[in-house]
C-alpha cells in the first residue's frame, strides 16, 4: 500500500500502485467531474490536445472503443452529449456541420483519427467519405463470407448444404 493525495479535497488515502486512484472516494470524483464539466466546452476540449511537426493536432482525451476515433462529451442544453473529437474540433472553428454532412479527415502523410487540426477536415456525404477512406485503403468491410461458420444453411440441427 502506498499513500496518494486525493485530487479534490487533497486527504491522504492508501491504494496499491497498481490501482493508483486520483481520489479518495466517488463524492471527490463526482465533485471533480463536476468542476471540470462546469468549464467551458473549449477550454475543456483543448486541454486534451497536443501537436506533432506533420501539423496534426493529437487527441489525448478518451476514445471511441468501437471506431478508435476521439470521443468528447458537450454540453447540449444543459446535457452532456458524446461526439467525435474531430466533430467538435470543426464545430468550434467553423460552426455546426450541417445536416447530412459529415466531417471527414485529410491529414498529410495519412489520415490519422486522432487528429483534431480543422486545417485537415472537409465536410462530404456518407458516400463521399466511405469512397475516401476506400481510396486510401482504410475501409474495413465485415463481409459475413468471409466467416466460414457463416456459409452454412441449417436445418433444424442438420447441416442441409454449404455454400460454395
Amino acid at each position: 500500500m502506498q499513500t496518494y493525495h486525493c485530487e479534490f479535497c487533497e486527504a491522504a488515502f492508501l491504494s496499491t500502485p497498481s490501482e493508483r486512484k486520483r481520489f479518495c472516494s466517488r463524492p471527490c470524483a463526482n465533485r471533480a467531474t463536476a468542476r471540470q464539466r462546469a468549464l467551458p466546452d473549449e477550454s475543456r476540449f483543448w486541454a486534451h490536445m497536443s501537436k506533432i511537426a506533420n501539423g496534426c493536432w493529437i487527441w489525448t482525451g478518451a476514445l471511441n472503443a468501437a471506431d478508435g476515433y476521439g470521443a468528447f462529451g458537450v454540453n447540449r442544453d444543459g446535457r452532456y452529449k458524446a461526439i467525435s473529437a474531430h466533430g467538435c474540433s470543426w464545430e468550434l472553428y467553423f460552426g455546426p456541420v450541417p445536416q447530412g454532412q459529415h466531417v471527414c479527415h485529410d491529414c498529410p502523410g495519412g489520415d490519422n483519427k486522432l487528429c483534431v487540426n480543422p486545417d485537415h477536415f472537409w465536410l462530404g456525404t456518407a458516400r463521399q467519405n466511405a469512397r475516401d477512406a476506400s481510396r486510401k485503403g482504410q475501409l474495413i468491410r465485415k463481409r459475413h463470407d468471409l466467416n466460414p461458420a457463416t456459409n452454412l444453411i441449417v436445418k433444424g440441427a442438420q447441416i442441409v448444404s454449404s455454400r460454395p
